[in-house]
């Protein structure tokens, strides 16, 4: 269920439209309520503070003032937006760029302005004459003051957006939150296999005497396994789904996705029911995968490391976070990968092994970076960290026979020999 909330929450956010025309609509709509308000007899007190009273020409000027001023910052939001993510793709890489794309607080200020733009143009369209007096126009007072209002938060967000921009674009912010995001998917994932409420032990044995293998219908990332539709799927039937492919990988037209087991013959029709759990999509996303998560990282790492950038500091907070995903992943080995659904049917997942969790983390480091004395000192560190944290030989064993080779490297490129570091 929270792998299934994740991903919900990151396709909207990675929908730039969603959430700006959430709040523009939200204040739009508030000038049915103000356009109408009339300030009840036993306030009349706060009159003053909360009516700005002008005159009709005085009113368009303000209304239509905030309007174009709203208009032209949006372009200046824009304009600094592209130049972000541009900066950010050539310096880090083109995957940060969906970071900066679900920016929460890009999505609220870019509504905002919005929101209050349409606003004071149908605030205009209210300044009407007054019903027997064709020479006096009436001005909704308090929408005029909410528009105001209005204008000062926009100038807030500003300050606001300008202040996040600075912060998101730097290293160390950037690395902090890949990280975090794949730590929490990690630690989703793991509790949603874990989450099915059917001890492994407590299963039965079936024996199943038809097999069907179901390919995918589509090309792309496979995004999302959907757990709780799994869960609701012919419950009174026997049956094992033997998932082939793992979250993350590409999937072309015909690939085999799945095999499924079961104890009568079924149609196609309820062989196929289980598509609708697969999502294959056209770019990997975060909500599933942790993997994708290490490969910024990683991309990130080695882009410092290239001669155009050459920037060591930043390949080591890089590697700082790879390992902080690393223990996590350590301290909850060996991922689940047959999960229980009830006593008679089960999912088969593909095994995320040790070695090669390790190998997407590490292994393009210690292949790119042989000039960087620092980033392999690092990297040595960190392997060792792990071996000495670590219950599991699977990690202990993927850990420890890249510690020799990186020693060895050492030995032969930089002359260290017997490279000994701290082991917190």
């Amino acid at each position: 269920m929270k792998v299934y909330i994740a991903y919900l929450w990151e396709r909207i956010t990675n929908a730039f439209w969603i959430i700006p025309c959430i709040v523009a609509l939200s204040i739009i709509s508030s000038l049915v309520v103000t356009v109408n308000l009339e300030i009840p007899e036993q306030l009349r007190w706060m009159e003053k503070l909360i009516s700005f009273k002008t005159n009709p020409e005085g009113a368009r000027t303000i209304l239509g003032s905030i309007a174009t001023a709203s208009m032209t910052v949006v372009g200046v939001l824009f304009s600094i937006t592209i130049v972000v993510l541009q900066q950010a793709s050539t310096q880090y890489t083109p995957r940060v760029v969906q970071n900066f794309i679900r920016s929460m607080t890009s999505q609220i200020v870019l509504g905002f302005f919005i929101g209050t733009f349409v606003y004071c143009l149908l605030l205009l369209t209210n300044i009407q004459p007054k019903p027997g007096a064709a020479a006096q126009f009436s001005v909704p007072q308090i929408s005029l003051s909410f528009a105001i209002f209005l204008a000062l938060v926009c100038m807030l967000l500003l300050i606001t957006y300008i202040q996040h921009i600075t912060k998101s674009i730097q290293s160390t912010e950037i690395v902090s939150t890949i990280t975090r995001e794949t730590i929490r998917t990690l630690k989703n994932m793991i509790a949603d296999r874990k989450g099915s409420g059917v001890d492994e032990s407590e299963a039965e044995e079936v024996d199943l005497e038809f097999e069907y293998v179901i390919r995918s219908k589509d090309h792309g990332y496979f995004q999302k396994l959907d757990w709780k539709e799994l869960s609701k799927l012919h419950k009174d039937e026997t049956w094992t789904l033997d998932v082939i492919r793992d979250l993350g990988d590409f999937v072309h037209l015909g690939d085999e996705l799945y095999r499924l087991k079961t104890h009568r013959e079924w149609s196609e029709k309820e062989q196929a029911d289980f598509l609708d759990c697969f999502t294959i999509g056209e770019t990997r996303t975060n909500a599933q995968d942790p993997k994708f998560g290490l490969r910024k990282l990683v991309d990130i790492s080695l882009r410092a490391l290239s001669p155009g950038i050459n920037d060591p500091s930043t390949a080591e907070e890089a590697i700082n976070g790879i390992t902080s995903v690393m223990l996590v992943y350590a301290e909850n080995y060996p991922i689940p990968h047959n999960v229980p659904l009830s006593k008679r049917r089960f999912i088969t997942l593909p095994d995320n092994r040790a070695e090669e969790f390790l190998g997407t983390g590490y292994d393009q480091l210690l292949q790119f970076g042989d000039e960087h004395l620092p980033v392999k000192k690092h990297v040595q560190r960190d392997l060792k960290k792990l071996v000495h944290r670590s219950e599991s030989d699977a990690i202990k064993d993927a850990a420890g026979k890249r510690i020799p080779w990186v020693t060895e490297h050492l030995s032969a490129r930089h002359g260290i020999r017997n490279e000994s570091s701290r082991i917190q």
